[in-house]
């Protein structure tokens, strides 16, 4: 079932899995400091700068609407040039010339009352400038919130490595000695059996947290809006080919 799904994700079928080299010496989360990804979040992330974008337009857009209040004063000018010939018969005498004309004008509109037409819109751009507002600072909340909520899971994650490797090391050593004990007598086989099962249970549990960072170490990207084909270059570097 667990190919099945991976051939429908990759979009290939008969996809085998590439292990990691083991041991793995797996990328540490950079920055290493909370604030720092808030910071990349902020500039970064897409979501937050459209949220943002919406508020700009919506402030320009009840701006505008408030203007619909004010006298307008509009500046038209015109220059005309021309020229003229002229004949007049029987003297045969002929008349030609150049003219040229200019216009300036100003022209000054007052609006009138409208029924609170205008108060209206205003007050509309108004709370849609309100909701704007809202939005962008929820989307800022939100953003920080998960931005801070990644970085501490891929500090739970690394630690989480740490653990099961030394947990793993330690198994290692117990099936030794259990192997051991069984050579001089002193183990019975199921001793050794115990102690496999629980070899490979720990590096189960080691290869699914290596997963889960490697995995936790994109989502932060993702979270703060900087993730890029390059930030899968590493993982792959850690790939047996």
């Amino acid at each position: 079932m667990a190919k099945v799904t991976l051939d429908q994700l990759v979009g290939r079928n008969g996809v085998t899995p590439h292990p990691l080299i083991l041991p793995a010496v797996l990328p540490p989360v950079m920055p290493s400091q909370a604030s720092d990804w808030v910071a990349l979040a902020e500039s970064d992330n897409p979501s937050l700068k459209q949220a943002r974008i919406n508020l700009d337009v919506a402030q320009l857009e009840t701006a505008r609407m408030k203007a619909g209040n004010l006298p307008t004063l509009a500046l038209a000018a015109s220059y005309n040039r021309n020229r003229q010939k002229d004949s007049f018969s029987p003297g045969g005498v002929a008349f030609a010339g150049t003219g040229s004309s200019n216009n300036i004008g100003l022209t000054l509109t007052v609006p009138l009352f409208t029924g609170f037409l205008i108060q209206n819109q205003v007050r509309e751009a108004v709370s849609l400038e309100e909701k704007a507002r809202t939005d962008a600072e929820g989307a800022h909340n939100s953003v920080v919130l998960g931005t801070r909520t990644a970085f501490v899971t891929a500090l739970t994650q690394a630690a989480q490595v740490k653990a099961l490797e030394a947990a793993e090391a330690s198994s290692k050593l117990s099936l030794d000695a259990t192997v051991l004990g069984y050579k001089v007598g002193v183990k019975v086989n199921l001793d050794v059996l115990n102690a496999q099962s629980q070899l490979y249970s720990t590096q189960r549990d080691a290869a699914g947290a290596r997963y889960n960072y490697l995995l936790s170490q994109l989502k932060l990207r993702q979270a703060a809006g900087n993730l890029s084909n390059n930030d899968l270059l590493p993982i792959d570097a850690l790939l047996v080919k």
